[in-house]
């Protein structure tokens, strides 16, 4: 009777993880075939913030510059830099025209906050489509501007880029990073499709300026340090007012991406900005995760009692995830993941194992 109810509990689990990845296939976007008709570009603010980043304005700054758009501005918001971040930000402002500073001090009610910083510059831009990025990433295609804010109108006031994190030699540990960044982004398309967008990221950002003050702007989570464009998501998005850019075009190559201190330091914040998600979006992911650990847990408990059958529901489960994330997998272009699928999610089971107990005992997160 035990062993029977064992075995049943092992096929609700990956009848549970079945429905998730069938509603992860559902929810991913199709590209659409390419227009060929003339679309009228938007005027668009860039706005990347920088604080102690003179070597990464040096590197990537020219990617933001060469923008084949027809009306864009960069505005650099410079946030009490102590290093020569300014010197290089007025250098290039001596070059291109379209280069605004937001010079911002440190006030003693927002000492160091980004969304501060930020509100000011979305204040002094100069248009009305807001696109927001980061000095340690670089738009992957000269046309990035025109493929992040084309689907900007009436209707469509949000727009959430993706990420990649690619390289040129690949190793293990940014294959991990690779594969638990689609898996975020699945999770995206999600909640998008649901209704209730939980993440965005904070280097591929689009939205109208209306948007933004219409919720208040950062006001009502400006003492948390971080996750300025995921609790604006929450506050201000609906699945009939955002859309997800798929096209390969919009998006942009985050190098924070690339060491695994750095992914776990973001992990660490993501950890503690959960706890602000929308009830809906926290019980989606977090039954995910939960079902996801509890189902190779179970699996290996099952390998001593009959390896056969055991391996047998493996093999299962891995098709299933192969049927059903190929094709995000290639929409995102992160193909290299496909290869090594299986030991990729036995780690990203064991990284949330690891994260539920580091968190459990250390609450505290570092200022960005």
């Amino acid at each position: 009777m035990l062993l029977s109810t064992f075995h049943l509990t092992v096929i609700v689990v990956l009848a549970i993880q079945l429905f998730y990845y069938v509603l992860f296939f559902i929810a991913t976007p199709k590209r659409r075939k390419k227009d060929r008709s003339v679309q009228p570009s938007i005027a668009t603010s860039i706005l990347i913030y920088v604080k102690n980043k003179a070597e990464e304005l040096k590197k990537n700054l020219p990617f933001f510059i060469e923008q084949q758009h027809d009306n864009f501005e960069i505005v650099l918001v410079d946030h009490s830099s102590t290093d020569n971040s300014l010197e290089v930000i007025e250098s290039f402002q001596q070059k291109h025209t379209n280069i605004k500073v937001v010079k911002v001090e440190n006030k003693e009610n927002f000492w160091g906050n980004k969304k501060y910083a930020l509100t000011l510059a979305i204040k002094a831009a100069a248009h009305q489509c807001i696109l927001i990025s980061d000095i340690n990433t670089k738009p992957t295609s000269k046309l990035w501007i025109d493929h992040m804010t084309k689907d900007i109108s009436n209707i469509k006031t949000i727009v959430i880029g993706h990420q990649t994190s690619s390289v040129k030699k690949y190793t293990f540990s940014h294959l991990f990073i690779s594969f638990f960044n689609v898996i975020n982004t699945i999770k995206t398309f999600t909640t998008l499709k649901l209704g209730f967008p939980h993440k965005a990221s904070s280097t591929n950002f689009a939205f109208l300026k209306e948007e933004f003050f219409k919720v208040k702007g950062f006001i009502s989570h400006i003492d948390i340090p971080h996750g300025e464009c995921d609790l604006f998501l929450k506050e201000a998005a609906t699945s009939k007012n955002t859309v997800f850019s798929i096209d390969n075009n919009s998006f942009v190559n985050n190098e924070q991406l690339n060491t695994l201190a750095l992914f776990f330091k973001e992990q660490k914040k993501q950890a503690n900005l959960f706890a602000h998600y929308s009830l809906k979006s926290r019980f989606l992911i977090a039954f995910f995760n939960f079902s996801k650990v509890l189902y190779y847990l179970l699996i290996s408990f099952l390998f001593f009692l009959n390896w056969k059958i055991a391996l047998l529901a493996l093999l299962l489960y891995f098709i299933i995830q192969y049927s059903f994330t190929g094709k995000t997998i290639s929409l995102l272009k992160e193909k290299k993941v496909f290869y090594f699928l299986p030991i990729l999610d036995i780690l990203y089971a064991i990284t949330l194992i690891g994260s539920f107990i580091t968190n459990r005992f250390n609450t505290s997160v570092e200022n960005r």
